[in-house]
């Protein structure tokens, strides 16, 4: 059994030229280098993802337990966040 699977993936014209465009630059061996690195940065990002949303989870329990919870304001917390992104 192969240890590798193909799989075909569609691009935008711009996204593709960007590709061949390292490669020709030689930035990039081949255009699979440059996707084993894009799902390595996936992965790595959903792994944060998961990390923060536990830490969150367990933050708010501790909260719970100790009968320290109160109702958040979601949508002005981002709209504050936005805010200070643009500024930064």
């Amino acid at each position: 059994m192969p240890m590798n699977e193909k799989l075909t993936v569609e691009l935008s014209k711009a996204q593709a030229g960007a590709l061949r465009r390292a490669v020709a630059s030689s930035t990039y061996i081949d255009t699979d280098e440059i996707m084993a690195e894009a799902l390595n940065d996936w992965f790595a990002k959903r792994d944060a993802m998961a990390s923060d949303i536990e830490l969150l989870r367990r933050l708010y329990n501790g909260s719970a337990a100790r009968g320290e919870v109160c109702p958040v304001d979601f949508t002005g917390l981002r709209k504050a966040s936005h805010q200070q992104l643009r500024s930064a």
